[in-house]
């Protein structure tokens, strides 16, 4: 997995790196239907489920929905807009490698992804979580994102209802703690389009 070094703590995991190397973050983009509750499902799912919506070469459900419906609490994701009338999940990936300097064995990647915990917040109150099994990315897709070696991931979120979204401006909050890296946290702001407006229209 890639590292970042920064002051204060030795590394920071880079988070989500799976799913931002295919699609961009939340942007305003026409609804041609509801996001329904089995497709924001199928998001949290199937992302690291070998290999998951983003590495398939035929259409997973979920896929096309994906920027309407994710929301990820990461700096470099706010701004998004969102529409009141779908369901949406507040998500996140955790990944490690096997790169012959921190970790040496999949046991050990695997090890420290176990340990890892995730807080994931909107506005503020701690969402309660739903976390995937930890999966190896297959050959291919590790080659394809440039990890070094064998790579395992997990994804972890909350998904919302319509009800539990209510039209304005939010807030997305993340800390992460990891026994090899420390603690990271971050945020992301995003804005939820009224009914007939904006994103839902």
């Amino acid at each position: 997995m890639k590292l970042f070094r920064v002051p204060g703590c030795l590394l920071v995991v880079l988070l989500s790196l799976i799913v931002f190397a295919f699609v961009p973050g939340s942007q305003a983009f026409a609804a041609s239907g509801r996001v329904t509750k089995g497709d924001v499902e199928a998001i949290l799912h199937a992302v690291t489920g070998g290999g998951g919506i983003l590495f398939h070469e035929h259409p997973v459900p979920g896929f096309d929905d994906y920027p309407r419906a994710a929301i990820t609490p990461l700096s470099f994701h706010s701004g998004g807009h969102y529409c009141v009338d779908d369901w949406h999940v507040v998500r996140i990936t955790i990944s490690q490698s096997v790169d012959n300097e921190y970790f040496f064995t999949k046991e050990q990647a695997i090890a420290d992804l176990e340990a890892t915990t995730v807080t994931l917040t909107l506005d503020g109150v701690a969402l309660p979580l739903t976390r995937t099994p930890i999966r190896m990315l297959n050959a291919a897709e590790q080659k394809r994102l440039g990890f070094p070696g064998p790579t395992f991931a997990f994804q972890t979120g909350s998904i919302l209802s319509p009800a539990a979204l209510s039209v304005g401006d939010h807030t997305a909050g993340l800390v992460v703690t990891d026994p090899v890296f420390g603690s990271f946290q971050d945020s992301s702001t995003f804005t939820v389009d009224p009914s007939g407006t904006g994103v839902c229209l």
